[in-house]
C-alpha cells in the first residue's frame, strides 16, 4: 500500500514538474513580445518625429503665406490711398 501511495505522489510531483516546464516556454514567448513591443515603440518614435516635422513644415508654410497676404493688403491699401490723393 505504501508503495501504491508513493507510486501516486509521484505521478503527481511529475504533473506539476511538466506544468513548469511549459511555464518555461511560456517565457520563450514573453522575450518575443518584448522584442515586438521594442520595436513598436521604435516605429512609434518614428511616426512622432514625421509628425513633429510635417506639423513645423505645415507651419512654415502658412506663416509664409499670411505673411504674403498681409503684405498684398497693405500693398492694395497703399495703392488705394495713393489713388485718392
Amino acid at each position: 500500500m505504501a508503495v501504491a501511495a508513493s507510486s501516486r505522489v509521484d505521478a503527481v510531483e511529475l504533473a506539476t514538474v511538466e506544468e513548469k516546464i511549459v511555464a518555461l516556454d511560456c517565457l520563450g514567448e514573453v522575450d518575443d513580445l518584448k522584442t515586438v513591443a521594442a520595436r513598436v515603440g521604435k516605429d512609434a518614435e518614428k511616426v512622432g518625429l514625421q509628425a513633429t516635422s510635417a506639423a513645423t513644415t505645415i507651419r512654415r508654410l502658412l506663416t509664409e503665406a499670411q505673411i504674403s497676404l498681409t503684405g498684398a493688403v497693405a500693398t492694395s491699401v497703399g495703392d488705394v490711398g495713393a489713388g485718392a490723393a
